[in-house]
């Protein structure tokens, strides 16, 4: 595992590499040993570990002006870093990356099995002078901070919310009425359906029995009417007068319309070949009066960039005195000594003045010349766009291919007011052409009464014929038979629409039952929520589980301490006291203890803690424990510290220790020096 470190604080530049044990950290105060502890606990939480802005964490004397720290471990690597503009986040594990601040930290929380960052700063990183904080606490604070640490707290949160959803939310209820009015609804749907059902059954009945015989209906049907053969043999000679008088006037309207259709053509085509005449000198004239004599556009585009780039000189220029006007000048930026005479010289506010003057007066100038030289390129533009305009024109006027009119007879060459007089003879083809559509439908009626005349006596040649008073009593016996038809039928569907009704109302009904059943279960559901608040107001659970935890506290206490031959059997009562059990087995406050041996039971509640909530994060951090101890306190930690440096290396663990005591480095092999 590795830690890169880019000007945070105090630190400029280092990298530390960390292998299981023991790491000490050593140094001269104010070299950057803590500075390193919350460099760690920034690049795994995103925050310092004393809540300030992470923006003073910045060494504002670097060129780049900005931080960064990077932690890069066996299969994830994870890097924060400061701007100005904010804290920008990213980590990648495989084909996963992210970068937002939340999402990585969930990703952290869930791969070392951590709730929070309270978990964190009360367990795995204690800082200079605060590891022995929870022995110094009082009883209930302990016990307060118990709670956060296993998630005891979020028990109220829980109550909370158990607490809105009651309110929240009204208990369902089915009205018994509704059920009553459903089960109703199902009778009358049967009953319905059965006297449905028996009407059917008659007009079956009725059917059946009624005689009517459909072949010879449809013999008696199919002879003509005596009366219907004179009527057809009338018709006919009257079609047939009528066509022999109409159809000559009709052809010589239709005649008549078309010569004027032909004249009335040939005149738009006359009038649209002197249109294209106009068109085309319009053209011409127009492409001779379009001049583009004179510098080439490109000529006009090369001078133009030129300009810019005079001018985005000049502006760099222009920044530069406006800067040098501004600055204080103290100390060259270059020897970081007393300015040279040339760079006071350079500065002397009224020089750069008349040089701001100077730019500012050929920036001007440069600034009118670049826009006469924009006006002109566009003017150039527009005149060589209009240009290919028009000569496209011209080249579709001159590839368009005219297509051939019908010429009217005996009017070959002639001209247009020739032509429009000769329509002008017309004198109302509006209502010669009404008149015309009017004797074609009465000539086409005409027709079509002589051909159906025709085929029906064709068709009836040599048959019978049968008298009204037949056609009248089969016509009767018809019409009374599909009545009884139309009975069945919509009996039928009467008796159809019954029973979807029955099943649509069944299903209701089985839905209200179904949905009682679910209130009935929701209030049940309700009146559990409600036992499990007044539990929760009443904060039984609350102790409950804080006794049991408490309980594998002290059994975790008890392993830790034979593990690593802690002398003293360290226990937390139920009330949040810290207690041990000493040399001549009396029972004493922990306060009593000497200052190593706080310390070295510090050391043990926090293993004792790691392992009760099954946190797998490898770092635990020790800010100075020996500040302030005797050489036999000294003596006990370094002891301890020997013992837990062998057991993680054979677990992975990363036990991270700043420090200049001598005594604590005697306890390991793997030091790091940070100057």
């Amino acid at each position: 595992m590795q830690v890169n470190i880019h000007n945070y604080g105090i630190i400029e530049d280092l990298r530390v590499s960390l292998v299981p044990g023991l790491t000490v950290l050593v140094g001269q105060n104010g070299t950057g040993k803590s500075t390193f502890v919350d460099a760690l606990y920034f690049a795994i939480t995103g925050d310092t570990i004393d809540g300030r802005n992470v923006a003073e964490r910045i060494n504002w004397g670097a060129t780049d002006g900005k931080a960064s720290v990077k932690l890069t471990t066996d299969d994830f690597t994870v890097e924060r870093t400061i701007k100005s503009s904010g804290v920008s986040h990213n980590l990648k594990c495989g084909d996963t990356v992210l970068t937002k601040k939340a999402d990585i930290n969930a990703f952290l929380f869930s791969r070392w099995n951590l709730d929070n960052t309270g978990v964190l700063k009360d367990v795995f990183f204690a800082a200079q002078l605060h590891a022995t904080d929870l022995f110094d606490a009082t009883d209930a604070a302990r016990l307060s901070m118990l709670a956060k640490v296993f998630g005891l707290d979020k028990l109220e949160q829980c109550r909370a919310a158990i607490l809105k959803v009651l309110a929240d939310t009204p208990a369902p209820t089915i009205a018994p009425e509704l059920i009553t009015s459903a089960e109703t609804r199902v009778a009358d749907d049967e009953a319905q359906l059965n006297a449905t059902k028996a009407a059917l059954y008659k007009a079956k009945r009725a059917l059946e029995q009624d005689g009517f015989d459909e072949k010879e209906y449809a013999r008696i049907m199919a002879l003509p009417l005596d009366t219907e053969a004179r009527s057809q043999r009338e018709a006919l000679t009257r079609a047939e007068d009528y066509l022999k008088e109409s159809v000559p006037i009709l052809e010589k309207m239709q005649a008549d319309i078309k010569r004027y259709a032909v004249a009335s053509n040939y005149l738009s085509w006359l009038k649209e070949q002197a249109s294209r005449a106009e068109v085309a000198a319009s053209i011409e004239a127009e492409l001779a009066q379009l001049s583009v004599d004179g510098p080439s556009i490109q000529s006009f585009n090369k001078a133009l960039e030129e300009a810019l780039r005079r001018r985005a000189i000049l502006s760099s220029e222009y920044k530069s005195l406006e800067q040098r006007s501004t600055d204080e000048l103290k100390v060259c930026p270059l020897t970081q000594g007393p300015p040279c005479i040339e760079l006071i010289r350079a500065h002397d506010p009224e020089l750069v003045k008349n040089q701001l003057e100077e730019k500012r007066a050929e920036m001007k100038t440069l600034n009118d010349d670049i826009g006469q030289l924009e006006r002109l390129i566009e003017d150039r533009q527009h005149v060589t766009e209009r240009r290919a305009s028009l000569l496209a024109a011209k080249k579709m006027h001159d590839e368009y291919v005219v297509p051939s009119v019908e010429v009217p007879e005996g009017m070959e060459g002639a001209s247009i007011e020739d032509v429009q007089m000769f329509l002008s003879s017309f004198e109302n083809i509006d209502k010669l052409r009404d008149d015309c559509a009017e004797l074609d439908n009465k000539v086409t009626s005409s027709r079509a009464i002589a051909s159906v005349s025709k085929q029906w006596l064709a068709e009836h040649d040599g048959e019978g014929t049968a008298t009204v008073a037949e056609h009248s009593k089969w016509q009767a016996a018809f019409l009374a038979h599909t009545e009884l038809e139309k009975d069945v039928l919509n009996f039928q569907v009467r008796s159809d629409a019954f029973a979807a009704n029955l099943k649509q109302d069944q299903q209701h009904l089985e839905q209200l039952r179904a949905e009682q059943k679910r209130c009935e279960a929701f209030q049940r559901k309700c009146e559990v929520l409600r036992t499990v608040r007044e539990l929760l107001s009443k904060g039984q659970l609350q102790k409950a589980l804080l006794k049991n935890t408490i309980e594998q506290l002290n059994k975790e206490i008890m392993v830790c301490s034979k593990l690593l031959g802690f002398k003293y059997l360290l226990f937390i009562t139920d009330t949040g006291a810290i207690k041990f059990i000493g040399e001549h087995e009396s029972e004493a406050d922990v306060k009593a203890l000497s200052g190593g041996q706080k310390y070295a039971a510090a050391i043990l509640l926090r293993l004792a803690f790691s392992r009760v909530i099954q946190s797998t994060l490898p770092f635990i951090v020790l800010d100075e424990p020996s500040t302030c101890l005797d050489v036999p306190s000294r003596q006990l930690l370094a002891a301890l510290l020997t013992a837990l440096h062998e057991r993680n290396r054979k677990s992975g663990g990363y036990l991270i220790v700043p420090t200049h005591d001598e005594l604590l480095v005697s306890a390991t092999d793997q030091v790091v020096q940070i100057q």
